[in-house]
């Protein structure tokens, strides 16, 4: 009777945490991280009550909270939690010794180096997971989950320069893509991985069919939207590329209604560094139609912000390049005059920082500034 009663209570805890499970992966796909990492801490809380062996269920839920966590961190540029939930999930999988849940962790620590900057570490980190996902596919969830590392690989192999090695992480998606054609996210992150690819190329045809594909991400909103977040800053690169590359002034009335977008979507889901980069990129291109004006006023708002939300280290790097820009002031003037050409005030205000996501990792890493290194992981 007891084991009735002990049966009963573990499948209305497992009903609940399903329950639970579902607004997290709605709070991610709409964006509502605060609420997703809410029902997150609600459910590890439920776990706590459990003693003795955890059914299956229950650890692949506690596996992909973590995931989501490490995940969530990583897009908010909390790298130090971000490497916390990592290396906890990978200790819970392990104890669990659930496969995917170990996978997931490995490409957590892979994208945590990514976005620290050591790309050779990252893509260590990242093949490990690739190869163990390779080993466990069981369903449309192993998929999905090796999509994303394979995509993940793509981007840290296109920043890496590496683009023998970009495609063929490429090519293993495309795969997957031709075998999951109905699944949606696979098809967003085959797309986003495209786009990124064919925007490494010189070719005008690549490069145009790079920004269809960021554009029918962004307009028809993407199975996630973190995709959309990704393909409007995707387009604005590429777009900083094209203006540097054509000196057509009028590219920039592309790039600022993006950064707009780009703003609104930071502010509603508390993506604090993509804000604040997103105000410092609308002070340099102020800068290059010489609107010194303007160009100030954005600095000081991305200052402001940075201050406010605690970010000190940050905040100090916006005033030292703020003062920068601002000593050069008889420079703009003389360029003005003589009419410089675009690619030369694009030098002139380090626009091409923000190419390959460099500004946001140097953001991210001043954040790391007092703390030890972690300890690099030898496969």
């Amino acid at each position: 009777m007891i084991k009735e009663e002990q049966l009963t209570e573990m499948n209305k805890l497992i009903n609940k945490m399903k329950r639970i499970s579902s607004s997290i992966l709605i709070g991610i796909l709409k964006g509502d991280y605060d609420k997703a990492l809410k029902n997150i801490e609600q459910g590890e809380q439920l776990i706590k009550r459990i003693q003795g062996d955890s059914p299956e269920e229950i650890k692949e839920l506690h596996s992909a909270w973590l995931a989501y966590r490490a995940t969530i961190y990583a897009f908010k540029g909390d790298l130090i939690l971000c490497l916390k939930d990592a290396n906890e999930l990978l200790n819970v999988a392990r104890m669990y010794r659930y496969n995917r849940g170990i996978s997931m962790g490995t490409i957590a620590l892979g994208r945590y180096y990514w976005l620290s900057g050591d790309l050779d570490t990252a893509l260590t980190h990242s093949d490990r997971a690739i190869r163990i996902s390779e080993e466990n596919l069981n369903n449309l969830t192993d998929f999905m989950s090796l999509s994303e590392q394979l995509y993940v690989a793509t981007r840290i192999s296109v920043d890496k320069e590496d683009l023998e090695r970009a495609k063929m992480y490429f090519k293993r998606l495309e795969e997957i893509r031709e075998q999951k054609a109905e699944d949606l996210i696979i098809k967003d992150v085959y797309r986003l991985a495209k786009a990124f690819l064919l925007k490494t190329s010189m070719r005008s045809r690549d490069r145009v069919m790079a920004e269809d594909e960021f554009r029918k991400i962004i307009e028809e909103g993407g199975s996630q939207f973190s995709y959309k977040l990704r393909a409007l800053y995707g387009l604005c690169e590429l777009l900083l590329e094209e203006l540097k590359i054509s000196n057509d002034i009028s590219i920039i009335s592309e790039i600022k209604p993006l950064l707009e977008e780009l703003i609104g979507i930071a502010q509603h889901s508390g993506l604090n560094y993509w804000l604040i980069e997103a105000y410092i990129l609308h002070g340099k291109l102020a800068l290059v139609i010489f609107d010194m004006e303007g160009s100030q006023r954005y600095l000081t708002q991305a200052r402001n912000m940075a201050e406010s939300f605690g970010y000190i280290g940050l905040a100090d790097e916006i005033t030292k390049l703020h003062e920068a820009m601002m000593e050069k002031k008889d420079t703009w003037e003389q360029m003005e005059k003589r009419e410089a050409p675009i690619s030369e005030r694009m030098d002139l205000a380090r626009l091409d920082d923000h190419l390959k996501g460099k500004f946001r990792r140097l953001m991210m890493r001043l954040e790391r500034v007092d703390d030890t290194p972690p300890k690099k992981e030898v496969f």
